[in-house]
């Protein structure tokens, strides 16, 4: 089997996983991740951080020094906060 290497590219109107060619175009057949996608990633993501680390939460800070807080609820938590 040929593995061909593929990465991830943020253009203007959102993220690819494809090859890029030589102009700086994203060849043919890249794919436009969704924000499902990207949800599905990163939860899967947090949830072996969280397995690994032990934490229950992730403090992420942005290029421009924004903070954002992402938090593991009891789904039992969860519903209450949503009534």
């Amino acid at each position: 089997m040929i593995m061909t290497q593929l990465d991830i590219f943020q253009k203007e109107d959102g993220f690819y996983v494809g090859r890029e060619c030589k102009n700086g175009k994203i060849a043919k057949g890249a794919y436009k991740l969704t924000g499902e996608d990207i949800m599905t990633m990163f939860t899967q993501f947090f949830e072996d951080y969280c397995r690994e680390s032990g934490q229950k939460q992730l403090l992420m800070q942005t290029g421009d020094g924004q903070m954002f807080v992402t938090l593991k609820v009891p789904a039992k938590e969860a519903g209450e906060a949503t009534e």
